[in-house]
């Protein structure tokens, strides 16, 4: 019987026999410290009852096919780890399902693509700060040559810091691209 056509007495006794084995220990230790065991007859068997709000999973995948390498969770333009991340977001995907009965959440599991996503969302309010500061100027200073000059000042620090940096050696990241405009 595959567990799509089985009934929920079903599933019960399987989860019970597979908790009670000392090899799948390591599912026991995934579920919650709020996690409940009664003894009751279900489907003619005595078993652990099993009742937890949290299950922690985990899914093993081929490291070598993925690219090699370690994952690195943190900002990374690494293209490696970019796949590494995007296929954690298919396996999430395909775990959530409809969510019908629970909510599944993945656990750092994409940050350099979180990143990216939050940097793109942050370049407006880069903008709109630069011409609040144009603002201030303009209004304080009350002159339209000083306005232009600190606007060119400012673009021109944002060049020079992204150019040094390239001339450096450092590689375009996250973290540089977000910080060095700000």
């Amino acid at each position: 019987m595959d567990l799509e056509h089985a009934t929920d007495d079903m599933v019960k006794v399987a989860i019970s026999a597979i908790l009670s084995d000392s090899q799948f220990l390591f599912l026991k230790e995934g579920l919650s410290v709020l996690k409940q065991m009664d003894r009751r007859i279900v489907l003619g068997q005595e078993v652990d009852y099993w009742t937890s709000p949290r299950l922690l999973t985990f899914f093993i995948a081929d490291n070598e096919k993925l690219g090699g390498g370690g994952l690195a969770i943190g900002t990374t333009s690494d293209p490696v780890i970019e796949r590494k991340e995007h296929l954690n977001r298919k396996v999430q995907t395909l775990f959530r399902g409809d969510e019908e009965h629970y909510q599944l959440w993945g656990i750092a599991i994409d940050a350099s693509l979180e990143i990216a996503d939050e940097v793109s969302t942050a370049v407006p309010y880069i903008i709109a700060t630069f011409v609040m500061v144009m603002i201030v100027v303009g209004v304080s200073l009350r002159s339209g040559p000083v306005v232009l000059l600190t606007a060119l000042g400012l673009g021109a620090m944002i060049i020079w810091l992204k150019g040094l940096s390239n001339l450096v050696g450092l590689k375009s990241s996250t973290t540089l691209d977000f910080i060095v405009p700000i």
